[in-house]
């Protein structure tokens, strides 16, 4: 089972919020709430291999993701419209979910990093279980970063590279297989400062995505953690704006 914590607002769209690689679901609460006030439910989510499911920094096979949301909307998503949000490696399991699910009313992808990157899956075959060690207190990944939120003991210290390969590798090359006929309609977030994912991946999710409907904002001092970082007011504005325009 899914260990998700679900913010209700009764009769109203749902949005699943999936967040990056090493955090939890928990971290975003503050996004939850503001998107309560705007009259949407939420549902916040630990992916697998974080937080409180599954083995820490580890990943069997990408299907899992898939079934995860699958189950997460059987139990909260029915005869309502569900969008989907995700940040970095949320976003790609957004996109992952998103294309072979014309269902989703739209989703909003943040910090995506859609080029493939190929020395993952050669890292995959021969160091599945080498670990990749995480960094917190990189500045790359936004301009302010208290010593709480560095030592938060809810983010993972590690990622197996079988993580990565299943993920950033093997589901990314799903994702581009079906992402002409992508269905749901698509709002792309980036900062455009990002040194971390590169600004051209959001211009090609934009240019290769299928969606007839589709959007880009670029935030241009904002760095990777776009949801945490100097904008991340008007972030938030600009998507609720969005997804109330869907309604």
């Amino acid at each position: 089972m899914v260990p998700y914590h679900l913010y209700e607002v009764e009769r109203a769209p749902l949005v699943i919020f999936t967040h990056g690689i090493g955090e939890y679901g928990l971290l975003y609460e503050p996004l939850a709430k503001a998107l309560n006030e705007a009259g949407f439910a939420v549902v916040l989510y630990d992916v697998r291999g974080h937080g409180q499911h599954g083995q820490p920094g580890q990943l069997k096979d990408y299907h899992g993701l898939i079934d995860d949301i699958d189950e997460m909307i059987a139990k909260e998503g029915k005869q309502r419209k569900v969008f989907l949000m995700g940040h970095s490696l949320g976003a790609l399991i957004s996109h992952l979910y998103a294309v072979s699910h014309p269902n989703i009313r739209g989703v909003i992808s943040i910090g995506y990093h859609y080029h493939i990157i190929s020395m993952v899956k050669w890292l995959g075959f021969l160091l599945p279980n080498k670990k990749l060690h995480l960094n917190w207190a990189d500045p790359k990944s936004r301009h302010v970063k208290t010593e709480a939120e560095i030592q938060d003991e809810h983010l993972l210290k590690f990622v197996t590279f079988k993580m990565l390969y299943e993920t950033i590798y093997k589901a990314n090359k799903y994702i581009h297989k079906r992402l002409n006929d992508y269905q749901p309609d698509l709002l792309v977030i980036h900062g455009g400062s990002d040194r971390i994912v590169p600004l051209h991946n959001a211009h090609a999710l934009f240019d290769k995505a299928g969606a007839k409907v589709k959007d880009i904002i670029i935030y241009p001092e904002s760095y990777h953690d776009v949801l945490l970082d100097i904008d991340q007011t008007l972030v938030i504005q600009d998507m609720i704006q969005w997804l109330k325009s869907k309604n």
